[in-house]
């Protein structure tokens, strides 16, 4: 599991959407973040793709292992397509008229271009990292968090390939989220406002480690609905869950712990829940 402590806002900050506006129309790249948007949601029904078949293919495949490659399409495969009407096909070199989805691997800030089908044929439409020296170099501190972290991402990065934006951008998320709205906002909910979806910055596990969440799993199923044959009933038992800190967090008497600024933790200690805790002294060293 990777701890929060790897996954603070610093490490987060490459895994968005650069843009507020949607429009398939409008090639180019979106600014930042819309913190006064008021129509947040999960996924946007604009950006879901009109068929299950979606090619994939890498701008330049000698940038990226064989065991990479093979890494990412399995995540994706065991994530995504698993729990969805959703096939993605092909994962070969593009050519230059390429349609579908047009990976590029760099050592930056993974992101993508646009949501959902916007991105169909789109150069470097999906940027990923596998190497982690410039971009998130804790990811590199071991090869098993290396390899967790490039499913991570993938996973993460699909998931707003397909039309799914993130889940702290939803109109209910907590006060105690304290990510702000990062990149286009959904138009439709499902459910409750997901701790723990690997959509969410404010999950106290990485991109919950590439795993799907019940909600993750419900929300790309109520997307791609339409798509879904009903000769074929799709898996909804989520798999593994990755641990996650207790909701209970504690704080660590007379200085800060994790990501706390500019704050001083009142009293002698802090044995079980802070006053409020996240708008306090305490996030839990993870």
């Amino acid at each position: 599991m990777f701890m929060r402590s790897i996954t603070n806002k610093l490490s987060m900050i490459g895994l968005c959407l650069t843009s507020t506006v949607f429009s398939c129309s409008d090639p180019s790249e979106y600014s930042r973040v819309n913190t006064q948007a008021e129509n947040k949601g999960y996924y946007l029904s604009d950006s879901l793709w009109r068929a299950a078949d979606i090619s994939v293919c890498w701008e330049d495949i000698t940038s990226i292992s064989d065991n990479d490659r093979f890494r990412i399409q399995q995540a994706i495969v065991d994530s995504w397509e698993a729990y969805s009407p959703l096939k993605f096909t092909g994962w070969e070199q593009c050519s230059e008229t390429a349609r579908g989805l047009r990976i590029a691997v760099k050592d930056a800030g993974p992101h993508v271009k646009k949501l959902g089908r916007c991105l169909d044929g789109m150069q470097e439409g999906i940027v990923l990292n596998t190497e982690f020296f410039e971009w998130n170099p804790r990811c590199r501190e071991t090869q098993e968090q290396r390899e967790l972290c490039v499913k991570a991402v993938a996973v993460h990065e699909f998931g707003h390939a397909i039309g799914i934006a993130h889940e702290q951008n939803r109109l209910d998320t907590p006060d105690t989220c304290r990510d702000a709205p990062q990149g286009t906002n959904g138009d439709v909910m499902v459910g409750d406002w997901d701790p723990h979806s690997v959509m969410n910055y404010c999950n106290d596990v990485f991109a919950n480690d590439g795993i799907l969440s019940p909600g993750d799993i419900a929300t790309v199923q109520a997307a791609y609905d339409f798509l879904i044959d009903p000769n074929t009933v799709l898996s909804v038992t989520p798999p593994p869950q990755p641990e996650h800190t207790p909701d209970v967090q504690t704080c660590e008497m007379g200085r800060y712990v994790g990501e706390c600024t500019m704050r001083e933790c009142r009293g002698a200690s802090f044995p079980g829940r802070c006053e409020d805790s996240a708008q306090k002294c305490c996030v839990m060293l993870r």
